[in-house]
């Protein structure tokens, strides 16, 4: 089974971007699971990066080295599914954090994925 990725959100329209402040009206792709800010038509997510500017991913990184219990939560609540957010895939991304860290806590336990009962 291939390891969950972080996907790009797909947007509605090419353009995805109104004038000031900028508006993203994007869709999570079937199956995963959204791990950004509050969006128009996006609740936020438990998992969103509460961090903003250089070096947000990384600090994101530390909070969830901090807060052991997010990780775990996030691992039951996320499952085997990929996360999106709206970062560019080329940029650190705090759900690539988020997804290392689960797939650390799993080899740790060395258990198999987490379902929903």
């Amino acid at each position: 089974m291939p390891s969950p990725r972080r996907v790009p959100l797909i947007s509605s329209d090419p353009t995805h971007c109104r004038r000031s402040p900028c508006m993203f009206h994007g869709r999570i792709p079937e199956g995963a699971y959204y791990v950004g800010r509050k969006m128009p038509g996006l609740d936020a997510s438990p998992y969103a990066n509460p961090y903003k500017g250089d070096g947000a991913a990384e600090r994101y990184r530390v909070k969830l080295l901090a807060e052991p219990a997010l990780v775990e939560a996030a691992a039951y609540d996320i499952g085997d599914r990929d996360v999106a957010c709206w970062c560019p895939v080329s940029a650190d991304c705090h759900g690539d954090a988020l997804l290392e860290l689960i797939a650390a806590l799993r080899e740790a336990h060395d258990a198999e994925p987490w379902e929903l009962a």
